[in-house]
């Protein structure tokens, strides 16, 4: 399952994003969100990172080389505790493909080409994840160095499957800010 074997890739990627997202801040002239931004209504409520970032990264995965695009936003909500909250959106190329291209992808377990998002918690040392159970992420316009789309779907508590959350009006425009 795709979701379950890139949870560590994930969670090492928000780790390096919070550092990165502390450090710069930059705007874009397009429609849309500023470039470095995550934003989307969580259950209704806005919802903007304080800073976002991507990598690329190509993996085998059942025997196919793999192309994943990784967007991070990270929320800070109080900068003393450590408390703050992460949304993620990945899209996968299609098999063997050099590259993700324009256009819609459904979120799937173990679909490629394909796409996932996540929203996490991090607050009072505790950790809560959801990752999306449905929903489609869009890719409006992607280049060696940025991506920018929308998303919107359920997603859905690792723990608790009766604990879901709507994420809808998502949208996204990060520098990629490194590949491997």
């Amino acid at each position: 399952m795709i979701q379950k074997s890139y949870l560590g890739f994930f969670l090492s990627v928000v780790c390096i994003v919070m550092v990165a997202v502390s450090c710069k801040s930059s705007t874009s002239a397009d429609v849309g969100v500023a470039l470095g931004a995550i934003e989307a209504n969580v259950d209704g409520n806005s919802w903007k990172a304080s800073g976002a970032t991507a990598v690329k990264n190509t993996a085998n995965i059942g025997g196919s080389s793999v192309t994943a695009v990784t967007a991070v936003g990270a929320k800070i909500l109080n900068q003393s505790s450590g408390d703050s909250e992460t949304m993620e959106v990945t899209i996968y190329s299609s098999p063997n493909a050099d590259n993700v291209s324009e256009g819609s992808y459904d979120v799937e377990d173990d679909g490629v080409p394909g796409a996932q998002f996540s929203f996490t918690s991090f607050v009072n040392g505790s950790q809560v994840s959801y990752f999306a159970s449905s929903g489609t992420v869009k890719v409006t316009s992607i280049s060696d160095d940025n991506v920018k789309g929308t998303f919107s779907g359920t997603v859905t508590n690792v723990n608790d499957s009766n604990d879901t959350k709507e994420i809808s009006g998502g949208e996204f425009n990060v520098s990629i800010g490194f590949s491997f």
